[in-house]
C-alpha cells in the first residue's frame, strides 16, 4: 500500500510539473498575443493618421489643381495681351519707321534747301566778284593810295598806256610781316579787265601775279581741281577749268575723284582665254550669242563702271543732285535696301531701272528692295552685239 501511495504521489508531481508547464506556455503566448495587440493597436493609430494625411493631400492637391486651372486661365489672358501688344508694337514700329522715313525726307529736303540756298550765296558772291582782279606781291607802304598803286603797277610792269577806270581799289586780308597783302581792283569797264587778265605774261619770271577773285569755298575746290587739271594737262587730255568746274575729255570731275582711271591710255586687251573662262562660269545656256560678247569686248578695250551701294531708301536719295551726279559717272548701277513698293516709279537721269520689290512691302515696314539701272547709252552696244552675225 505503501508503494502504491509513493506511486500515486509521483505521478501527482509529474501531473503538477506538465501543468505548470502548460500554464507558463500559456502565459507566454499570451505575451505574445498582447505584443500582438499593442502592435495593431498601433498599425490602428498610424492607419488612422495616415488617413486623416491623406485627406489633408486630397484636399492640398484640389487646391492645387484649382491654382494651376486659374494660373493656366490666367496665362492664356497673357498670352493674349502679349499677341496684343505685338501687333500694336509692330504697328508703332511699322508707324515710327515711317516716320522716320519722313523726318529723314524732310532731313533731306532742309539739306537741300540749305545747299541750294548756299550754292545761291555763293553764286551772288561769284557774281559780285565777276569784276574784280587780284594784284599779289606790290609792296605795301605807309599811307599809300592803293587806286594810284594799280595804275602805277599796271603802266610800269605791265605796259598799259590805257587809262584804266577802276571804281574801287584796296588791299585785303590782315597785315602780314613777311609778304605783301594783296590788292583787289574792281574794273569799271569788263573789256579792260578782260585786257588785264590776258596781259599776265608780261609778269613771267617777276614777283608779281594777277587772277581772278573768287570766294573762298570757289578758292577751296579750284585748289583741290587744280593738281587734277594740270595732271590730265600733262597726259595731255582735253582739259578745261572754268571756275570751280573741271572737265576732262567732256565728263565733269569733282574733288577727290580719280579720273584718269578711265581716261589714260589702256594696255593690251586680257587674252581671248580669260574672257572665254569668264563667259563659260557666267552662262553656258547660250554658247553662240555669249561667243560674240566675248568678241565685242576684247576689241573694245572699254571698262564698265559698276556702282553697288545700300541706299537706305532710294526715294529721298534722288532729291538730292549730287547723289543723282555722283551715279551719273557709273554704267550700271547695284542699289539695296531701296525700301520700294509695286506702287513707287523711280526714275534715274540717263538710266534704265529695273526694280526687285519686297512682295508684302505693303501690309509690313517698308524695307528691301533692290534697283538695277543700266545706262541708257549701253543699249546700243548691246543691240548691236546681239544681232552681229
Amino acid at each position: 500500500m505503501e508503494a502504491h501511495f509513493v506511486q500515486n504521489h509521483s505521478q501527482h508531481q509529474n501531473a503538477n510539473t506538465d501543468l505548470t508547464t502548460m500554464v507558463h506556455s500559456i502565459n507566454q503566448r499570451m505575451q505574445c498575443v498582447d505584443s500582438i495587440d499593442s502592435k495593431l493597436t498601433m498599425i490602428d493609430n498610424k492607419l488612422t493618421s495616415l488617413d486623416i494625411t491623406m485627406i489633408e493631400t486630397t484636399l492640398r492637391v484640389d487646391k492645387l489643381e484649382a491654382c494651376v486651372r486659374e494660373t493656366a486661365s490666367e496665362n492664356k489672358k497673357l498670352k493674349q495681351q502679349v499677341r496684343e501688344l505685338t501687333e500694336q508694337s509692330t504697328d508703332d514700329r511699322d508707324r515710327l519707321s515711317r516716320d522716320v522715313e519722313d523726318v529723314f525726307y524732310d532731313i533731306d529736303s532742309i539739306y537741300q534747301e540749305q545747299r541750294d540756298l548756299k550754292e545761291s550765296v555763293i553764286d551772288l558772291k561769284t557774281r559780285s566778284m565777276r569784276d574784280n582782279l587780284l594784284f599779289h606781291g606790290i609792296p605795301e607802304m605807309p599811307g599809300e593810295e592803293p587806286k594810284e598803286v594799280i595804275k602805277g603797277f599796271l603802266k610800269k610792269e605791265m605796259k598799259c598806256d590805257t587809262d584804266i577806270h577802276l571804281l574801287r581799289v584796296h588791299r585785303i586780308g590782315p597785315h602780314l610781316s613777311n609778304r605783301p597783302r594783296a590788292i583787289v581792283a574792281k574794273f569799271a569797264n569788263p573789256d579792260e579787265r578782260w585786257e588785264i587778265l590776258t596781259n599776265t605774261r608780261q609778269l613771267r619770271e617777276t614777283q608779281f601775279g594777277v587772277s581772278e577773285q573768287f570766294p573762298q569755298e570757289i578758292v577751296q575746290r579750284r585748289r583741290d581741281l587744280l593738281p587734277i587739271f594740270k595732271e590730265a594737262r600733262r597726259r595731255g587730255l582735253k582739259s578745261n577749268l572754268t571756275v570751280d568746274r573741271l572737265y576732262i575729255d567732256g565728263r565733269r570731275v569733282y574733288p577727290g575723284d580719280d579720273p584718269f582711271i578711265d581716261l589714260t591710255p589702256r594696255g593690251p586687251p586680257p587674252s581671248r582665254r580669260s574672257y572665254a573662262s569668264a563667259v563659260d562660269r557666267s552662262d553656258n545656256r547660250q554658247p553662240n550669242k555669249m561667243a560674240r560678247t566675248e568678241d565685242v569686248l576684247i576689241t573694245s578695250h572699254e571698262k564698265l563702271k559698276i556702282l553697288s551701294l545700300n541706299v537706305c531708301g532710294i526715294r529721298t536719295k534722288l532729291l538730292n543732285p549730287d547723289f543723282v551726279n555722283d551715279v551719273s559717272r557709273y554704267d550700271i548701277l547695284c542699289l539695296t535696301e531701296t525700301k520700294t513698293c509695286d506702287l513707287d516709279a523711280v526714275k534715274i537721269p540717263g538710266f534704265s531701272v529695273h526694280m526687285n520689290n519686297r512682295t508684302n512691302a505693303l501690309n509690313t515696314r517698308v524695307s528691301g528692295g533692290i534697283i538695277v539701272a543700266i545706262k541708257e547709252t549701253l543699249f546700243d552696244k548691246l543691240v548691236e552685239l546681239i544681232v552681229k552675225p
